[in-house]
């Protein structure tokens, strides 16, 4: 303990230090002997500690496999469906590459519905609902009838 540690602690001070806490946790973190350091060695070994974690993250790197971290490819779908989805609502004189076709009010709708089935294809994939055959025939109809149109756009 430094002069200046024991004239702001005292009393508390000398009980840690009779108790050998502050040697422990010296010893604990700096896996030497539990002599006083300076602020200047503390820095110069946590600044060590970091260059040697750095080191092995560079060292780490090259043999990563190339394997893709879990739900990087959804990911990656979701973030194109969205960037499509906003060019659709770009302004006229904006340029976006993602852009298909015209920029009206048809368009966005285009995009919107697009960006809706394949959400719901994706739930409906992993999660089967009990649906009427009403209503699945009603969403048929109208999704051939949506298609016919769409394909008859140029």
């Amino acid at each position: 303990m430094s002069e200046k540690d024991i004239k702001l602690g005292g009393v508390a001070a000398g009980k840690f230090s009779s108790k050998g806490e502050l040697e422990r946790a010296a010893t604990s973190a700096y896996g030497e002997d539990a002599s006083y350091k300076t602020s200047d060695e503390v820095a110069a070994f946590w600044l060590a500690k970091i260059d040697a974690e750095r080191a092995e993250a560079a060292a780490g790197e090259g043999d990563g496999g190339g394997a893709l971290p879990s739900g990087w490819e959804e990911r990656q779908r979701a973030r194109e469906a969205e960037r499509r989805q906003y060019g659709a609502f770009a302004a006229p004189s904006a340029s976006v590459s993602g852009m298909r076709g015209g920029v009206g009010a048809e368009a966005a709708l285009v995009e919107c519905a697009t960006f809706t089935l394949e959400n719901l294809a994706s739930v409906l994939e992993t999660r089967l609902v009990s649906l009427p055959v009403e209503r699945r025939a009603a969403f048929s109809a109208a999704l051939k009838r949506a298609n016919d149109a769409v394909m008859k756009c140029r």
